[in-house]
């Protein structure tokens, strides 16, 4: 389970942004996720989001946005910062999970979480279009993924809520990671990006 809302949280996330990607967990490359292409102004675009917003995520101290181990930086004037796929699509899930209430850096915290800690380790295809990945979030910000072909039912996953001798979440939210990947990599395909499979 994936625990943003815990005390460690906050403390997680002012060591991970120092680091801004030296000692985040590892994973090996993977090219169709990890290959910075994007400049921020599609990244923003891609992920329903104004340019300068996200460049405020990023730039600002603590920092909002989380960056991975793959994402270029930005090296004088020659080089601009380049985003992954993986940090667009963290961008997205922050994106949506901001229009359902979370606060952006909270809301950051779950997407890095996932697209950087859970998605690497899934036995399942995450580059699929059709993708039944989910990402199931509870209001104290702890999460875990599921796929939609397992057929949780809601008790089931309210039982989840209760791990670790949790007091047991009253709510939860669903966030499609196939819809977030489709809408993300057709946004990209406008801006003049290759193509994907998008179904």
């Amino acid at each position: 389970m994936i625990d943003a809302g815990s005390p460690d949280g906050a403390e997680a996330r002012k060591k991970l942004s120092d680091f801004d990607g030296a000692e985040l967990p590892f994973y090996f490359c993977d090219l169709a996720l990890d290959s910075p292409a994007y400049l921020i102004g599609e990244a923003a675009r891609a992920a329903g989001l104004d340019a300068g917003l996200l460049k405020s995520w990023i730039y600002r101290n603590p920092r909002i946005i989380l960056l991975g181990r793959y994402d270029q930086k930005a090296e004088g004037t020659g080089r601009p910062r380049r985003f992954t796929l993986r940090r667009v699509i963290s961008v997205a899930i922050t994106v949506e999970l901001v229009s359902l209430g979370f606060t952006a850096s909270r809301a950051a915290l779950i997407a890095y979480l996932f697209t950087d800690g859970e998605l690497p380790r899934l036995s399942f295809d995450y580059l699929s279009p059709v993708s039944d990945i989910m990402l199931i979030v509870y209001s104290d910000g702890s999460s875990f993924v599921a796929a939609a072909r397992s057929n949780l039912s809601v008790a089931e996953v309210f039982a989840f809520s209760v791990e670790d001798d949790r007091v047991p979440a009253a709510s939860f939210l669903a966030i499609s990671y196939g819809v977030i990947w489709r809408r993300v990599t057709r946004r990209l395909v406008i801006e003049g990006h290759r193509e994907f499979p998008i179904g």
